[in-house]
């Protein structure tokens, strides 16, 4: 018999039967106004525009649902009626949320000699997700962002009489920008959410039944009245814009008649006040995690792309495109001075609330905080992966973790080529990612579930399934979820570690740099194969697309690409096959 916790989601044992409803909309205000004039002697021109924009979103959702007790059910309520067929965890809910962003901006271009160009933007920003005034006083809810640009032309000038170059120009610019994305709309303010039936947190803290009470919420799966209370939500009236200050120098050039062309940008990115998660202290909000402005942040990198004819012949033509990245990014400040600090995010599957990355000063944001393992051969003979006692305390702790590896990639690179040959063409697309490492929630997840002593447990009616890749990381590369003991520095084994489970191995195994893998990957994204034709009466064109068709990676999970670095049951990228005919009469 299978047993649910009285108020679990699950315990909708034969079945559950609801509705959802969702609606949202938005409203938007605009205006502005232009105004430009051109000095036609002097090659001059300039243009102004101010506006103003007000942006409403609004968001309702409602449901309600239950489960039903099976007419063959013996139980009965407090008052001795039969449950049999009655609805049970009646589930009934509504919110609805809205914000608004209010916007001041203005624009001024100027161009002059068809050689230098020089623009200057402004914006003034009022998200309604901030509180007018912070707790010492000063506006939180309004952010300025400033920027310009200036350009010049090099080949306009003293270049003027090189023919082959095509464009040569100079940019130079400077911006801010913001970012308000909280995910809730009211964190600047408290909050109570009743515990509705949807919740499954009741209490019988009432007496009285459903006709004497207003916050009778229904019955449990035993029959009992439960009822509703108002529950405090996390606030932060600290809370104001993301900045980001963006510094950047760059030259476009063109050469041959435009057969070659290309950009190489350099820039310095510099976040403050950068929105996330941190932890609190116990006692001091309603929930141990919050949103905050957490710290300072910065990136820096270099762009290079090109694209040339490499051959253009009658029948015969050839285009092939380059592009390639190289980032860095690291944390600069955050709430504490403590060198040790930091800041948990990256939630796994694994245990209950734990994480797998951080926010730490002199490193790379969301970098991976894990232990470190070693594929070590003990006295009998068994080769095991041992999680290593770093700080040489002997003893294996939270003080053992290290930063390893980031899931943000140092090097991307992209390719495109397109070859035509008579009415026939075909084209590819590609991209490479290299550097980038990726947390394997799925293998740490269920790997505990081939260990012999669980695989055969009756989980629910049936037996526990077990992934391929578990199996294989169990007993192939002899990763042993329940024989993982500890070693030394040196690479002494010590044999069962501080901390260990009930089965003598170490409990956090699933928190180790094991499951971080390098998930570099060359990607296929689009290829396409077509013919043209044009004939005295019809006109048109045949092809076949192919979207997604492979990826080359080391990775063993199922994409190499997944934002934030923790591959968790994601939905797989689909090979998709496009074929069309177009004709002209």
């Amino acid at each position: 018999m299978t047993t649910y916790p009285a108020y679990s989601y699950d315990n909708h044992y034969y079945g559950w039967d609801g509705w959802s409803d969702e609606s949202k909309y938005n409203l938007q205000f605009s205006t502005y106004i232009m105004y430009g004039h051109d000095w036609e002697p002097q090659k001059q021109h300039f243009d102004a525009m101010i506006g103003f924009e007000n942006q409403y979103f609004y968001r309702h959702t409602s449901n309600e649902g239950c489960g039903y007790y099976r007419e063959t059910n013996t139980l009965t309520d407090p008052e001795g009626n039969p449950l049999a067929g009655q609805p049970y965890n009646v589930s009934k809910g509504e919110w609805a949320t809205d914000n608004a962003l209010q916007s001041f901006y203005g624009r001024i271009n100027w161009n002059g000699w068809n050689q230098v160009l020089v623009t200057a933007t402004f914006r003034a920003d009022g998200s309604s997700r901030f509180a007018k005034k912070n707790s010492e006083g000063k506006n939180a809810r309004w952010g300025l962002f400033p920027s310009v640009a200036i350009g010049w032309k090099i080949n306009e000038t003293f270049m003027k009489h090189i023919t082959a170059v095509n464009d040569l120009k100079l940019r130079i610019g400077y911006g801010i920008t913001g970012q308000q994305d909280l995910g809730l709309d009211y964190y600047y303010i408290p909050t109570y959410t009743w515990t509705q039936e949807n919740s499954h947190a009741f209490y019988p803290v009432l007496e009285g039944s459903q006709g004497e009470n207003d916050l009778w919420a229904g019955t449990d799966a035993n029959g009992n009245n439960v009822y509703m209370t108002a529950r405090p939500g996390v606030y932060n009236t600290d809370l104001t814009w993301e900045k980001t200050y963006t510094s950047n120098i760059g030259i476009d050039y063109a050469f041959l008649n435009n057969r070659i062309n290309g950009s190489i940008d350099y820039y310095h990115r510099r976040t403050k006040d950068l929105l996330s998660n941190v932890n609190v202290s116990a006692g001091s909000n309603f929930r141990n995690q919050m949103m905050g402005n957490i710290g300072d942040l910065y990136n820096q990198g270099v762009e290079f792309s090109i694209n040339a004819v490499l051959i253009d012949r009658k029948h015969f033509k050839w285009d092939l495109g380059y592009n390639i990245a190289w980032n860095e990014n690291k944390i600069t400040r955050l709430l504490e001075d403590d060198p040790d600090y930091f800041v948990s995010c990256g939630g796994i599957s694994s245990g209950t609330g734990n994480f797998v990355k951080v926010h730490k000063v002199g490193e790379a944001a969301g970098s991976f905080f894990v232990y470190e393992t070693k594929k070590m051969t003990d006295a009998d003979g068994n080769t095991r992966y041992y999680v290593v006692d770093r700080n040489g305390d002997g003893q294996i702790n939270q003080s053992d973790k290290y930063i390893y590896k980031n899931p943000v990639a140092p090097v991307t690179m992209g390719l495109q080529t397109k070859f035509q040959f008579y009415g026939f063409d075909l084209g590819i697309t590609m991209r490479a990612s290299i550097g980038n490492y990726m947390y394997n929630d799925v293998l740490a997840s269920n790997l505990q579930w081939v260990e012999p002593d669980k695989v055969y447990q009756n989980q629910n009616g049936g037996y526990h399934s077990v992934l391929t890749t578990a199996y294989n990381c169990y007993y192939g590369d002899n990763m042993r979820s329940n024989q993982m003991g500890w070693v030394s520095q040196d690479g002494t084994i010590k044999g069962q570690a501080v901390g260990s489970n009930d089965q003598g191995s170490f409990s956090e195994w699933y928190a180790s740099d094991f499951f971080v893998e390098d998930a570099s990957f060359l990607r296929i994204d689009n290829i396409t194969l077509g013919y043209s034709f044009n004939k005295s009466k019809i006109s048109g064109r045949a092809y076949v697309t192919v979207s997604n068709p492979c990826v080359f990676t080391r990775y063993k999970g199922l994409d190499p690409e997944v934002n934030g670095g923790i591959d968790n049951n994601i939905y797989p990228r689909s090979m998709t096959t496009v074929a069309g005919l177009s004709l002209n009469f």
